[in-house]
């Protein structure tokens, strides 16, 4: 019995001795693991340290954007027509998901219709309208190709570099700015001089003059040259046929009369200036804007050139929706017609136009000539300050002698017609003192500043009538029943038979008011100018209404935020907690073992 209890003891003691050691090296390999984690932590915090920023540049008190809101009646860009900038805000998807592809699709159909072309190759360049141009010169040209380049106006001056950059053989046909080409003229200088490209601006953004173009492509096509054209500030607001007039290349912006934002360019080759391209003898020398290359993407293969800019084609894509639901007639129609009145307005303040032929100055862009004696500069900051309205100064050989006012797109409407006339006269009255003793001009300014801009119903050329044709159809229609001459008669207000401008402006707030009314009892599906007048309504919202529009905007970021934050904060808490629990249940399992 004794030796059995000793050797139980014995079995007990070498057991106790055993887990003691075990324990030991379980410490110790604690201890070793604590020690590496400490050693690797202060490793990090050295590499860390190793990191010196410069922070010189690190601005942290930049403010939210929050940016005025602009009436844009200069040379570009026009104010972006609201559901544009709906669309430019859709989420993002990759350049080759399948509904971006379909979106494509639909973009470059629309940009046809929009050119009044077939061509295949109808695409957005991803870039402003200059990358566009040079997309033309760069595919169509190779280093000593002669090139006739029309140049009356700095669109003209610009085509004649982007060419030599290339290393073409220019010829330049000058006239004087303002001025446009005949057909004979063209005719003559072709066979003269036998170029491969002749380029010109159908529309000059510098002058305001268009160009005609119907018979010069057939024109360059019997001397066996290819038609170039700058469309930039007609595409959408001017009679413009690319395939009627046998324009071989033709391009266009964004941020004109199609009232999109800047950064994506309409372009569009005929057939005959894609075998061009395709048979060059040298690559083209813009990898980027290389049409080889390009329109492979923007074709049925959709090999990737480079990432689209996505959001830009949502927005190109719905900027030509509304040319489409407007009809291309009706909207050059109401360019025209918005045009006439601003130009009937300059004429009662006694203020010249740049360009004297009235068939040959752009309804897009109207350039005003400066008075003898005011400070251009001077009143264009005065509207820009008072009124938050911007116009442009003069390019080139024009500058200080003219200004430039837009009425584009979105824009080309009567109450900124009313607005700039105002704005104007009370820029030139409030930046002018005249001088009795500055000579013969003293009367002529003293009579812009006196006069006032007025509407009379039988007589004017721009009539009640017609300023209610200038409004889309169905607005028409509703007024058609109602008594004009009482309706003058309630507007005008000193009884003087004419409506001044403060009473046109009470009676546009007015019309669009009672059209207001009646689009709201209409489905957007009705009719096309329901369609459009629910857009428009659209637009008086978040035009008039920019800083509710910004709030509400804020207001739902604000959400987001917060709830994202909140999200955070939840998973970093459930984390944490898990952490805890799962520390305590090692402390216990180790106590326990213990």
């Amino acid at each position: 019995a004794t030796t059995t209890t000793t050797t139980t003891t014995a079995a007990a003691a070498a057991a106790t001795s055993a887990a003691a050691a075990a324990a030991t090296a379980t410490s110790a390999t604690t201890s070793a693991t604590s020690a590496a984690a400490t050693s690797a932590t202060m490793s990090l915090s050295e590499k860390k340290s190793e990191f010196e920023v410069d922070d010189t540049h690190r601005v942290l008190t930049t403010q939210q954007l929050a940016m005025p809101p602009r009436v844009l009646l200069g040379p570009g860009p026009s104010n972006a027509a609201p559901r544009v900038l709906a669309a430019i805000g859709q989420r993002q998807v990759g350049h080759l998901d399948p509904s971006f592809l379909k979106i494509m699709d639909e973009t470059q159909e629309l940009m046809r219709y929009a050119f009044q072309t077939k061509n295949k190759i109808t695409i957005p360049v991803s870039g402003t309208g200059s990358a566009a141009m040079e997309s033309t010169f760069a595919n169509l040209i190779e280093r000593g190709d002669k090139v006739l380049i029309g140049v009356a106006g700095y669109f003209g001056v610009r085509m004649v570099d982007m060419a030599n950059r290339y290393g073409a053989q220019v010829v330049q046909l000058n006239k004087p700015w303002g001025s446009y080409w005949t057909r004979d003229e063209l005719a003559a200088a072709l066979k003269e001089h036998k170029p491969k490209v002749l380029a010109l601006v159908h529309a000059d953004t510098s002058t305001g003059v268009s160009q005609p173009l119907e018979g010069v492509g057939q024109l360059c096509h019997d001397h066996g040259a290819l038609l170039l054209v700058d469309a930039v500030t007609s595409l959408g607001g001017m009679p413009l046929f690319v395939d009627d007039w046998g324009i071989d290349a033709c391009y266009s912006g964004s941020q004109k009369c199609l009232s999109c934002p800047p950064g994506i360019a309409p372009v569009t080759f005929s057939q005959r200036a894609m075998d061009v391209v395709m048979s060059r003898k040298t690559p083209v020398a813009n990898w980027y804007l290389d049409m080889t290359a390009v329109a492979k993407y923007w074709g049925g293969a959709r090999t990737y050139h480079h990432t689209a800019p996505i959001n830009m084609v949502y927005a190109m894509r719905e900027a030509l929706r509304l040319v489409a639901e407007e009809g291309l007639a009706e909207r050059w129609r109401r360019h025209q017609r918005t045009a006439e009145m601003f130009w009937n307005g300059l004429r009662q303040l006694g203020i010249k136009l740049f360009v004297e032929d009235d068939a040959r100055r752009l309804p897009s862009l109207t350039a005003v000539c400066i008075p003898d004696g005011v400070d251009g500069k001077a009143v264009t900051k005065y509207m820009l300050a008072h009124y938050n309205l911007e116009i442009g100064g003069g390019l080139g050989e024009l500058g200080g002698k003219v200004w430039r006012v837009g009425l584009m797109g979105f824009n080309s409407r009567p109450e900124n017609v009313a607005l700039a006339l105002v704005a104007l006269q009370d820029a030139i009255r409030s930046t002018t003192r005249i001088d009795s003793s500055s000579g013969k001009n003293s009367d002529a300014l003293a009579s812009v500043m006196d006069r006032g801009v007025r509407f009379h119903a039988a007589s004017d050329p721009v009539s009640l009538s017609n300023m209610f044709s200038a409004l889309p159809g169905s607005l028409t229609e509703s007024l058609r029943d109602e008594n004009l001459n009482a309706v003058w008669q309630h507007y005008d207000a000193d009884g003087s038979g004419y409506l001044d401008l403060p009473e046109i402006h009470v009676l546009v707030k007015h019309i669009f008011s009672q059209w207001q009314k009646e689009m709201e009892g209409h489905s957007a599906s009705d009719d096309d100018d329901s369609a459009y007048g629910s857009s428009f309504i659209q637009a008086v919202k978040l035009y008039l209404q920019d800083e509710q529009s910004v709030l509400l905007l804020g207001f739902v970021c604000v959400c987001v935020v917060a709830l994202f934050s909140l999200s955070i904060t939840t998973i970093t808490t459930a984390t944490s907690t898990t952490a805890a629990a799962a520390t305590t249940t090692t402390t216990t399992t180790t106590t326990t073992t213990t």
